[in-house]
């Protein structure tokens, strides 16, 4: 029997089982659907209101409470596109931690653990996961099997195995924010989902089926959160924005041909967002880097010592690893190291950089001292030139040229920010006036860069005391839309 020909009546019953998606899909075949499914999809559009976003801030929600309600009512799930897990959220009952009010009945952990049991055609042991370091005291049995791991967790008091079981009733999550308190089993946990989606027939029944935001922050004020957590949900199908707070140091889980010859990537993440981080630029920025296809906006504070005492900023470097893996794609880059100092970062980093590799980058914010040439002495010709067209202060008295910025800039550049003190502190001369000269003329270097768009500030103690360019001052990184919604309420 064709489906325009049942009745309306058993068609409103069918209805009631359908999620949003479907009930929308379904409106669409025909007038006659669209009228009958009116109601239905108004009161989806109700629930959405209420709980499109799920927060555990302050304990207000407990995680293992709304899996019950979950449990009894699986449509609860289909309304939630924001998981938010600040630090401040019940991470685990244990004694120490939770009063006896706020933890699980044995009888309802019985539920939890014949929910992970469920799970097991899905997540079948593997031997991927040899070369993960984890502390056993924290409640983990074997990090290659899964669902022994979320048994392990919830039967230790921690909610990263709720989480685990949950992310598997919100079928239409878009949205994760996480400060990685008490979430080690949760970090394996998202990379064994990462690599299921290599597997094409587990796909429609994996989490994250709909996930396009991740922002994930470290939960003190010193050390870092891990770069796998990026590596992993880098490799979600459907990810588009990785946000990440106080992430330092080296990834620990690297495929075997992430840096092969023609290795192909598979990653459909377009903006990269590291907010005051600190990774090592080859064995943890190119690793994220290296998988994604097509990253079109690159973002990256320094988070100094206090994030990592053995990695360093190396913005050169950072900027060769970018042209090694998206110079045919990216379109905006920011990076900034000034309220951190050095940091070391010179003495470390490569001396030069150009940004000439660079298709499609059109916005560019960045400190000058990043741009700079490193070493102004030292390499100097007979003349006192240096690579990249730079000169040393007593080669700049003799000669009318300077360093021109804009000859390792891209063809493509159409906007141009930057700041610096230009005071000569490093004992180079004193090279604002010089700047200027040269941005009085265009070049032929940045033919699309007009001073329309031009803002160079020369700043001094924090404070902007002359410009070059009519273009407005941008923003400052953390008062920018990315930190305030997704980072808020996150980190320390």
């Amino acid at each position: 029997m064709a489906l325009s020909t049942l009745p309306i009546e058993l068609k409103l019953s069918a209805i009631q089982y359908l999620d949003p998606e479907s009930t929308f899909h379904f409106a669409l075949t025909c007038k006659d659907h669209a009228t009958i499914c009116q109601s239905i999809l108004k009161e989806h559009g109700r629930l959405l209101l209420e709980g499109q976003v799920f927060d555990t801030d302050w304990g207000n929600v407990l995680l293992w409470r709304f899996l019950l309600e979950v449990f009894e009512d699986p449509s609860i799930g289909w309304y939630v596109r924001e998981l938010n897990l600040p630090p401040n959220r019940q991470t685990s009952w244990v004694e120490e931690h939770q009063s006896v009010q706020n933890a699980p009945s044995e009888e309802e952990k019985t539920l939890f653990d014949n929910a992970a049991r469920q799970l097991q055609d899905l997540y079948t042991p593997t031997t991927r996961f040899s070369s993960l370091s984890y502390h056993p005291l924290e409640g983990l049995t074997d990090p290659n099997d899964m669902i022994g791991t979320i048994q392990a967790r919830i039967s230790k008091g921690y909610e990263d195995g709720i989480i685990a079981i949950l992310l598997h009733h919100l079928p239409f999550l878009q949205t994760i924010r996480i400060t990685d308190s008490d979430t080690v089993g949760l970090e394996i946990f998202v990379r064994r989902i990462a690599d299921e989606y290599q597997k094409p027939d587990r796909s429609p029944h994996l989490p994250f089926r709909h996930l396009k935001t991740v922002a994930i922050a470290h939960r003190d004020s010193e050390m870092s959160c891990a770069v796998d957590w990026a590596v992993s949900f880098r490799d979600i199908p459907s990810l588009t924005t990785l946000v990440a707070q106080c992430m330092g140091n080296s990834s620990y889980f690297v495929k075997p041909d992430t840096f092969s010859v023609g290795h192909v990537p598979t990653s459909n993440v377009t903006e990269l967002f590291l907010y005051s981080c600190q990774l090592d630029a080859e064995k943890g920025l190119a690793v994220i880097l290296a998988d994604i296809k097509n990253l079109k906006k690159f973002t990256y504070t320094s988070g100094g010592c206090t994030v990592s005492d053995s990695s360093y900023y190396n913005p050169k470097m950072v900027i060769r690893e970018l042209v090694k893996y998206a110079a045919h794609s990216l379109e905006e880059l920011t990076m900034d190291q000034s309220d951190l100092g050095e940091d070391l970062s010179d003495e470390m980093d490569i001396p030069t950089t150009s940004l000439r590799a660079f298709q499609k980058l059109r916005i560019l914010n960045i400190e000058y001292k990043l741009l700079r040439p490193l070493d102004r002495s030292s390499s100097a010709s007979s003349t006192g030139t240096l690579k990249e067209g730079f000169y040393t202060a007593d080669a700049h008295a003799a000669i009318d040229d300077v360093w021109d910025v804009r000859i390792i800039l891209p063809e493509s550049l159409e906007e141009f920010y930057s700041h610096g003190e230009f005071d000569g502190d490093d004992g180079a001369y004193d090279e604002w006036e010089q700047v200027k000269d040269l941005f009085g003329t265009e070049s032929a270097m940045v033919p699309r860069l007009k001073m329309e768009k031009v803002c160079i500030r020369r700043r001094r103690m924090g404070y902007s005391e002359d410009v070059i360019g009519m273009a407005e001052t941008p923003a400052a990184i953390w008062e920018s839309p990315v930190v305030k919604r997704l980072l808020e309420g996150h980190g320390y």
